[in-house]
């Protein structure tokens, strides 16, 4: 089980390494935003959840569980405030791992 999982993981890394290409042959960039740019953006991703907790379209309880979970998650494999690279050696794209 754990070799087909591996192997479905693989698969799906090269899907998304064509689909990378394939944006950019359509004239998408991509970039590496800045620590200021990630800042405003976990802001602005903060507020828009807790407006939708608050409006009750967004359960809190599942939402706090989410929100746990990721931090757990991103204290044990120290993810944190990283960036982490996607496709091929030099990196495709770059995504700023958040909070």
């Amino acid at each position: 089980m754990t070799q087909a999982l591996q192997e479905l993981d693989r698969i799906n890394r090269q899907d998304n390494i064509k689909a990378i290409e394939a944006l950019k042959n359509q004239g998408i960039k991509f970039i590496t935003p800045s620590r200021d740019q990630m800042a405003e953006w976990t802001a602005t991703a903060t507020k828009a959840s807790q407006e939708l907790i608050n409006a009750e379209n967004l359960p809190k309880a599942p939402a706090d569980k989410v929100t746990a979970l990721l931090e757990q998650y991103r204290k044990t494999n120290n993810s944190h405030g990283r960036t982490r690279s996607i496709g091929t050696d030099p990196p495709i794209i770059n995504i700023k791992m958040i909070r």
